[in-house]
């Protein structure tokens, strides 16, 4: 039998099965992946066909309705038709963060189990130092730190769908929100407007937003969450030593605004020089025969190469300003980390560290590494996002069409709110 007439003797799966109408066992254990995992040993190669019917909510038309009518509200709210960046930001935070703020608090829950490694790490060395300790103890230690992983891992897959579900929704309302203006747009406007720049806004832009909306929560609860109680544990263990140690944390954090700056202003150079590079391409391949007809290749390819070249030397001033920052912040708990052991050792000369106390704070400061690594990617990101933000909002504020057959689709410059006379 080949392949076309098995996916044709194959029956529906089950909806009750996917993820967005299966049960809570379902959803957590991933119960719903077998199904497709049985369809795909059958016709080998998976078609959109065989795959689960996505939510309504979810399908591309709701979710640019929904967006068109958030933008029109906040757009008629605000008043402004120059772009900032920000108002697109709010627009989609107002309109996914609903959904994600769930999503956060499941990233919660993990770092909460996460840190039953170096409480449970903790408790079984000083069972293995006490001879006298009954194996019941040691028993019961090794089932909760054996749970507490468990569990970690089981919210940490439920998490990473989710978020990977609301980008894809993220991405699905930009993608045609920009499709539809384009068609809104006039032919003034659209010459404003290059192809080459719309190709990076679909493909690179809407991805840099994706990103910044998903990984919000690393910045504002998950982060700060894990160095606090990272640090709080710390203290208990090393007492004042641990202030010493974030001596240099408070460098970098001073450190940090200042590099924040320079690199937003080289992203957008980096991003108008594709934009340069990318128009002139598309003209030289727009143009190839009359560039073949009058043997114009190398001075078109010059151009072309010269542009390239541009990108690169701003994309290559960008990535070693990243590459600093990343150096300076992954510098933290190493530094910190000698830092505190030594004055610790010098304040406390009666007091040795134990074999509990030095695993259990080895395990608290790779704990911290995570949230001190993750930080200033984070930042980058939001950088990078409002920065595609507002090349987004360039092309939502330019002037529409009135043509009569784009009168049934709904503008994204709303009519003000007529102004009272004054009496």
């Amino acid at each position: 039998m080949d392949l076309e007439s098995a996916r044709q003797l194959a029956a529906p799966l089950a909806q009750e099965l996917s993820p967005y109408k299966g049960s809570c066992v379902s959803r957590l254990f991933l119960l719903w992946i077998f199904p497709l995992l049985k369809r795909s040993q059958d016709v080998e190669q998976l078609q959109a066909g065989d795959l689960f019917e996505v939510d309504d909510a979810a399908k591309p038309e709701a979710l640019q309705q929904n967006f068109l009518e958030m933008w029109r509200s906040a757009v008629c709210a605000s008043g402004q038709r120059q772009r900032s960046g920000w108002l697109l930001l709010r627009v989609l935070a107002r309109l996914h963060v609903p959904r994600l703020k769930w999503l956060w608090m499941l990233r919660v829950l993990q770092n909460v189990l996460n840190f039953g490694f170096p409480l449970f790490l903790n408790k079984l060395v000083t069972f293995v130092k006490d001879k006298d300790a009954p194996l019941e103890q040691g028993l019961f230690l090794c089932l909760c730190l054996f749970l507490s992983e468990g569990l970690a891992s089981l919210v940490d897959a439920r998490a990473s769908l989710g978020l990977e579900s609301c980008g894809l929704r993220i991405r699905a309302s930009l993608m045609s929100s920009i499709l539809r203006k384009v068609l809104l747009l006039r032919q003034d406007s659209m010459l404003q407007f290059s192809s080459g720049k719309l190709n990076n806004m679909i493909t690179t832009d809407v991805d840099k937003t994706r990103r910044a909306l998903r990984t919000m929560h690393v910045l504002i609860l998950t982060a700060p969450l894990k160095v606090a109680v990272s640090l709080i544990a710390l203290h208990a263990l090393v007492g004042v030593s641990v202030f010493i140690g974030l001596s240099w944390m408070l460098v970098v954090i001073l450190l940090n605004p200042v590099m924040m700056y320079i690199m937003n202003r080289l992203e957008e150079t980096q991003q108008a020089k594709t934009d340069e590079r990318v128009r002139k391409a598309t003209e030289v391949i727009q143009s190839i025969n009359v560039i073949k007809c009058y043997g114009w290749e190398e001075p078109a390819t010059a151009k072309v190469e010269q542009a390239r070249k541009e990108e690169l030397n701003a994309l290559w001033r960008l990535y070693c300003l990243f590459t600093c920052f990343e150096g300076i912040w992954s510098s933290i708990v190493p530094c910190c980390c000698a830092l505190m052991f030594a004055s610790y050792s010098w304040l406390n000369p009666e007091h040795p560290l134990t074999a509990a106390q030095a695993f259990t704070a080895i395990a608290l400061l790779s704990m911290v590494q995570e949230p001190l690594f993750t930080i200033p990617w984070v930042l980058n990101l939001i950088v990078e996002a409002y920065v595609a933000a507002k090349r987004i909002e360039g092309l939502f504020f330019l002037a529409e069409s009135d043509l009569p057959a784009l009168r049934g689709l709904s503008s994204f410059l709303p009519e003000p709110p007529p102004t009272k006379p004054e009496e």
